[in-house]
C-alpha cells in the first residue's frame, strides 16, 4: 500500500500546471525563439501585441525583426518589438498531468472509501485483517482516476506561455521591494 501511495505522489508532484517564460524582446534569446517556432508549427497560439487584443494564430513563426502567422488561409504579420505574449496548449502534457493527477486522487480516494479493520467507518467497510482489500481499492480508485484525468487532461491541454518585455524593463519586480513602481 505504501508503495501505491508513494507512486501516486510522485505522479502527482511531476505535474505542473503551466509553465511560463519571461524573456527581451530586443534582443530575442534564440532558444526561445527556436521554442516558439517549434511550437507554432505544431500547435494553435493564442497572440497577445501591444494593443491588448488576443488572437489565434497557426503556423507562428518568430524571427528577430518581424513575427508572421496564419489563420484560416490569411496571413498576417507584426514587428517583433509588438509581442507581448504567445500562449500554446501542449494536449500530450496535459494527459500526462491527467494521468498523475487521476491516479493519485484516484487511489486516495479509492482508500478512503474502503478503510479496513474493526470499527470501520469507510463507506464500503471490508471487516478483514489483512491489507490486501484496501490495496485493491486504491488500485481501483486509481484505474477510475486514470480513465477520467487522462481525457481530461488532453482535453484541456497544458498552458506554455511566453512573454516578453524590452530589454531596458526588469523581467520580474519583487512585491518586497519598498519603492514604488516606475521609481527606480
Amino acid at each position: 500500500m505504501k508503495r501505491i501511495m508513494l507512486l501516486a505522489a510522485v505522479l502527482l508532484a511531476s505535474t505542473g500546471c503551466a509553465t511560463t517564460h519571461v524573456a527581451s524582446r530586443d534582443p530575442i534569446d534564440p532558444s526561445v525563439r527556436d521554442e516558439i517556432n517549434h511550437r507554432g508549427t505544431a500547435h494553435r497560439a493564442e497572440v497577445v501585441l501591444e494593443d491588448g487584443r488576443p488572437f489565434v494564430a497557426e503556423n507562428l513563426r518568430l524571427t528577430d525583426e518581424h513575427l508572421s502567422w496564419t489563420f484560416h488561409g490569411e496571413s498576417g504579420n507584426a514587428a517583433t518589438r509588438d509581442l507581448r505574449s504567445a500562449s500554446f496548449r501542449d494536449r500530450g502534457r496535459g494527459a500526462l498531468g491527467g494521468l498523475g493527477i487521476g491516479f493519485a486522487v484516484g487511489a486516495v480516494i479509492g482508500a478512503i472509501i474502503t478503510e479496513t479493520g474493526p470499527g470501520c467507518d469507510g463507506l464500503l467497510c471490508f471487516r478483514s485483517d489483512s491489507s490486501d482489500r484496501l490495496a485493491f481499492a486504491a488500485g481501483m480508485g486509481a484505474l477510475t482516476g486514470l480513465f477520467v484525468g487522462v481525457p481530461t487532461g488532453a482535453a484541456v491541454g497544458r498552458p506554455i506561455s511566453y512573454h516578453f518585455h524590452d530589454a531596458a524593463e526588469p523581467a520580474l519586480r519583487s512585491n518586497f521591494d519598498d519603492e514604488p513602481p516606475g521609481t527606480r
